[in-house]
């Protein structure tokens, strides 16, 4: 959980399914442009997850322990939600949770879970110009900390809260991001009626005590950033030590060593067969070549005694 150096007593962590999210801190990173005072962590959203933010104060430590405090929280969207606590409520040690982004119409009040959504990131798609303006509290929850006093609750005119994505279809250039690692935006679930039954409401009074920013990624985002290392490649089966092998670990290895014993036994049955047709080609065209050499032997002794016979016939003509 995060606590920021000058307000101890108080943390706040970001959850999804009922556990936080672990947070990463960037060594020797340069103060947030616009909340040069800010806590900032680092975060690894979870596409599609449903996420909280959660609230511990520490009665004994927290130095205002007996002030109304606010806990406003602020997505990227500009929806969010206002939590106030008296003193009775900051010396409980239990765990308090920032559920639903709240917002007001003239039709009353609605409350939306809040949820991670991936972007589509493209060279492919056209840059829209309009966004560059969102991109600085794009992927970030902001949570600021405030004193405040109670007043009663008073009717007073309300405008319609715009909860649009900062990216409105999700879909955004890469040529716009210009190499920023941004993967993910804060989108809304559907709308149900809150009602608030509460006869006060919380009216903040001077700066905030404190800034959190938790700055949501992807897990590759966040390695490349080099704030998580990278999954090491598994090693193999046969380089592993015996006693680090499990039971399963065990099997495949022997299944893995029969499949290769049959596949260099396959290999060598084959080469020998190759190596023993080549012989018998190789002995058969020896005897072609004898036989032939043979023939052609006895085939000039023949023609040789024909033409001595010639010679003898026509020398008893001449006489």
């Amino acid at each position: 959980m995060a606590i920021h150096p000058s307000l101890p007593g108080l943390e706040i962590s970001v959850e999804v399914d009922q556990s936080d999210l672990p947070e990463y801190d960037e060594d020797e990173a340069e103060p947030d442009e616009f909340y040069p005072t800010a806590c900032v962590r680092y975060i690894e959203a979870i596409s599609d997850a449903r996420f909280r933010i959660a609230i511990r104060f520490d009665g004994d430590v927290f130095p205002h322990v007996n002030s109304n405090i606010v806990v406003q929280v602020t997505l990227d969207c500009g929806a969010g939600s206002v939590n106030s606590y008296e003193p009775k409520h900051i010396r409980q040690p239990s765990r308090k949770l920032a559920s639903w982004a709240i917002h007001s119409t003239q039709s009353g009040q609605f409350k939306q879970a809040m949820l991670f959504s991936e972007l589509t990131i493209s060279d492919d798609i056209d840059p829209d110009k309009r966004l560059i303006g969102t991109l600085a509290a794009l992927g970030t929850i902001k949570v600021e900390i405030y004193k405040a006093k109670f007043e009663p609750r008073r009717p007073r005119s309300v405008l319609a809260a715009d909860t649009t994505p900062p990216v409105p279809h999700g879909r955004i250039s890469e040529k716009l991001l210009k190499g920023m690692a941004l993967t993910h935006q804060a989108t809304m679930g559907p709308a149900t009626p809150h009602v608030n039954n509460s006869a006060t409401h919380a009216r903040r009074t001077g700066s905030p005590l404190a800034i959190f920013l938790f700055k949501y990624r992807s897990r590759s985002a966040l390695q490349m950033l080099h704030l998580i290392p990278r999954t090491p490649s598994p090693v193999p089966l046969e380089n592993r030590p015996i006693d680090d092998l499990s039971v399963d670990d065990m099997r495949e290895l022997i299944r893995r060593q029969r499949l290769n014993s049959g596949t260099d036994a396959n290999t060598k049955l084959k080469k020998g067969l190759k190596r023993e047709h080549d012989a018998l080609v190789d002995d058969e065209r020896d005897e072609s070549d004898v036989l032939l050499v043979a023939h052609r032997k006895k085939k000039s002794r023949a023609a040789g005694r024909r033409r001595s016979t010639e010679a003898i016939v026509n020398l008893c003509d001449d006489d």
